[in-house]
């Protein structure tokens, strides 16, 4: 498991969520200092923490653990129409059709 990007997403998460890391560690009962360990990935949360933390931030474990974990596709797909959200007509269809590209290339590859 890299407890650094478990530590990043946690923080992505936080921040987005508008909490500082006060407000957050007040929230689940934690030491500033010791959230702030986490994002840093200094330090791994037990289990029952990074229940709270996922259950705080209103995500799943999954996401937060998706670096670390064979995601599902869902995740994935979700993860990606958020990123499409922010973009205009003309750059979504430049990415699906980089996305194309990459993918007969990928599909090229495992057949030599």
């Amino acid at each position: 498991m890299d407890k650094k990007l478990l530590g990043k997403r946690i923080q992505k998460y936080r921040v987005e969520s508008g909490c500082t890391a006060e407000q957050f560690a007040e929230q689940i009962d934690l030491s500033a200092s010791m959230i702030r360990e986490i994002e840093r990935g200094n330090r791994l949360p037990s289990l029952g923490t990074l229940v709270k933390i996922a259950n705080a931030l209103n995500v799943s474990t999954d996401e937060l653990l998706c670096d670390s974990v064979n995601k599902s596709s869902y995740i994935v797909n979700n993860e990606i129409s958020e990123n499409l959200k922010e973009l205009n007509a003309e750059d979504t269809s430049l990415v699906k059709n980089v996305i194309e590209t990459l993918i007969n290339e990928l599909i090229k590859r495992k057949q030599k």
